[in-house]
């Protein structure tokens, strides 16, 4: 629960919000009541405020980390944030997947590949993608499913990941892959729907043209926006005086 008075949940907000101003620093309407802050002061902020009771402090963190500063000081503690942070944002299962399945290759991290043997572990991958697919997480839904449904359907959805699975033992399972599927595409999900699409058109147990050009229709009138941080104060900086929070907070 967010509370400012009661501190818990504050900084996290705060550093959210610098976050926002340090990426629209060339803007000529820069956020409202938000100063310049450094890399070191936002993470300090994030750690901050998860010390003081935030546990959804470690989640912005960790994205903050994978997106914006692309460096950790080690995957080890990059997952450390995410399990922290799973029981409050089941996002968080996702990412610590994609991290057992090499998604940390695009961290520029200062060590090499080999160091991490033990971290890249497809197995614990795909059991940390059940947990964020049965908790609703989109992205999860999408990679769970199309690996229930075979190699070549997670091959044309992204070729990069899919040759991690390749070696991973399955008892594939169609009917649940597209009960997966389904669920992410009644989020509105235009990857989703294309997915389920193709998987109609080609599938031979689903072949229907019908239902392909359904679910091509919608991945069409579907646009996904995927925003990693949301500023919090953007939704009502009309309704109060942010300015004065954010002094009242630092």
């Amino acid at each position: 629960m967010i509370s400012i008075h009661g501190v818990i949940g504050a900084k996290t907000l705060l550093a959210l919000n610098k976050i926002m101003c340090h990426e629209a620093m060339d803007a000529r309407n820069p956020p409202i009541g938000a100063s310049y802050c450094s890399t070191d002061e936002i993470i300090r902020l994030f750690k901050e405020s998860y010390d003081q009771g935030d546990l959804l402090a470690n989640y912005h963190l960790g994205e903050y980390l994978l997106y914006k500063v692309r460096s950790v000081e080690s995957v080890e503690n990059l997952i450390d944030l995410f399990l922290k942070s799973a029981k409050v944002n089941p996002n968080s299962y996702y990412y610590i997947a994609r991290i057992h399945t090499g998604f940390f290759e695009y961290l520029k991290y200062p060590f090499k590949p080999q160091d991490y043997d033990d971290i890249v572990n497809p197995e614990k991958g795909i059991y940390f993608l059940k947990i964020a697919a049965d908790h609703g997480v989109v992205e999860a839904e999408i990679w769970y499913g199309l690996f229930l449904l075979g190699n070549e359907y997670l091959e044309k959805y992204d070729r990069l990941f899919s040759c991690k699975f390749k070696s991973i033992e399955r008892n594939l399972d169609s009917q649940l892959g597209i009960k997966y599927l389904i669920s992410a595409a009644e989020k509105k999900s235009a990857s989703a729907c294309k997915c389920l699409s193709m998987i109609y058109s080609q599938h031979p147990d689903f072949k229907n043209n019908e239902l392909s050009f359904y679910w091509g229709m919608l991945s069409r009138k579907y646009v996904q926006s995927i925003t990693p941080f949301i500023n919090i104060f953007h939704y009502f900086e009309e309704l109060i005086d942010c300015k004065g929070i954010l002094e009242f907070i630092e």
